[in-house]
């Protein structure tokens, strides 16, 4: 049973929890983007120690992953519902009730204890009663036998009884993976619910880091070497011999840290999705070529396929982003790869000058990234229907603004960290019936786990 009698002192854990309320603040009610800001704040918390970083950063994912399943849970046990709740006190109650329902680790007595004394301690002991009540309820709840009525089961977070509430399995996948409905209504069109159900049970698992290896500075045997010297664990990836990935330290070193490497500093990886290697592996650039990549920062995919050329010919590498521009820059040059351009261009505008330039050319294009919840799950809640609509129109312009700037008998690599028929199978159809180019292979579609959810099409230009 969860109390708040006690002489016990709260501050060191409560100044572990604390930022990670004002992060989701930020998150949830300012619309900021949660890995920018669970940097910031982790940048401006730079005391804590390894294992409040690794909680801090644990807390933010897990509850937004699970954010409509928690306001769920709490409107079963609050008399006032999520909507009327004063944000502070609200992500309070997400933050403890993550703990309660998801982390094993952390006793339910003492989840509940620390939201009480972080609601005391921040100007609302007039809700600490309400908070307590709210979240003893909760706990004293999990773990009971599923009777009649909604029920929790214990540590899993998941519905067990919930009988009556639901008017489709959509609305049940809804609440119980944290997916807004209109997601899973428009992977509808192309899934079984079944292989529904298994999407979005893969994109509430942190997936692994997935590191690219630097070929021009060292080869994946060696970087294996040098990570487990860190204690860290590297696995193997399965789509791709140059990916290493990290699914779990040891001595508690978060995988957030491993940009702190001297392996990192140095320019031995890169953090990239196997799923984005992969395109880039589609795109099989050779030795000497002309490459240009028309959306390429942070630039893992232009870093990849430099990597591949040994570091020769050229790889133009293009964003209409200033700061993430910076950034690509930076990375070329912490990676040693002076075969890489960069520059600045609007990828929907096209530019006479580089027409027929391009021995190969790839296009990352905005898109919804509902391929990627697993890493960036606020995006499910910072998405819209009409997104997706307006985001494949934009692809098509991009598409007709570059295909040709690729050489006759040049290749074009299409890719899309998203699982949406409209961004994806559509766009690549629309572009084969309007453009003098064929396909080059099949079409792929990667389903989360391993990979995020990505979409690689080639075309060659006749």
């Amino acid at each position: 049973m969860c109390t708040t009698t006690g002489k016990t002192s709260h501050k060191t854990r409560v100044s572990q929890r604390e930022p990670a309320v004002r992060a989701l603040i930020r998150i949830t009610e300012e619309g900021g983007y949660a890995n920018l800001v669970l940097g910031e704040t982790l940048k401006r918390n730079s005391r804590l120690p390894p294992e409040g970083r690794a909680l801090v950063t644990e807390l933010v994912y897990g509850v937004l992953r699970n954010l409509i399943y928690l306001d769920y849970v709490l409107n079963i046990f609050s008399n006032t519902p999520v909507k009327r709740m004063k944000p502070f006190i609200l992500n309070v109650l997400r933050t403890a009730a993550y703990q309660i329902l998801f982390m094993d680790k952390i006793p339910p007595s003492a989840a509940c204890n620390e939201a009480v004394a972080m609601t005391k301690s921040s100007g609302y002991k007039d809700l600490a009663g309400f908070v307590n009540g709210v979240l003893r309820s909760i706990a004293c709840e999990a773990g009971q036998e599923p009777s009649a009525g909604p029920k929790l089961s214990a540590g899993s977070g998941r519905l067990a009884v919930l009988q009556g509430n639901f008017d489709s399995a959509l609305d049940y996948l809804s609440i119980k993976y944290s997916y807004p409905k209109w997601i899973l209504e428009l992977w509808l069109r192309e899934f079984s619910i079944k292989e529904i159900e298994g999407i979005c049970a893969a994109g509430q698992l942190a997936p692994p880091v997935s590191v690219c290896v630097n070929t021009t500075k060292t080869t994946a045997e060696r970087l294996c070497e040098t990570l487990r010297a860190c204690c860290l664990t590297p696995e193997q990836g399965q789509l791709c011999e140059n990916a290493l990935l990290l699914r779990h330290t040891s001595r508690g070193r978060p995988s957030g840290d491993i940009a702190a490497l001297a392996s990192f500093k140095d320019g031995w990886f890169h953090v990239m999705d196997q799923g984005a290697m992969l395109a880039a592996e589609r795109l099989d650039a050779r030795p000497g070529e002309y490459v240009m990549d028309v959306c390429a920062a942070p630039g893992g995919k232009a870093f990849y396929t430099a990597c591949r050329m040994n570091n020769t010919g050229t790889v133009l590498a293009l964003d209409i982003h200033p700061q993430r521009y910076a950034l690509l820059k930076e990375g070329a040059g912490r990676l040693g790869l002076s075969n890489i351009q960069a520059g600045l261009a609007d990828a929907s505008v096209f530019d006479p000058g580089r027409e027929n330039a391009a021995d190969r050319l790839i296009i990352d294009a905005p898109c919804s990234g509902l391929g990627v919840l697993g890493s960036k799950p606020d995006i499910r809640y910072a998405r819209a229907p009409g997104d997706v609509a307006a985001l494949a129109a934009l692809q098509r312009s991009i598409l007709s603004a570059c295909w040709r700037y690729v050489k006759p008998g040049g290749l074009l690599v299409y890719t899309t960290c998203t699982i949406s028929a409209p961004e994806n199978q559509e766009n690549a159809e629309w572009f084969l019936k309007n453009h003098p180019f064929e396909q080059s292979g099949d079409f792929i579609q990667l389903l989360p786990g391993d990979t995020g959810g990505f979409f690689i099409c080639a075309f060659r230009r006749l």
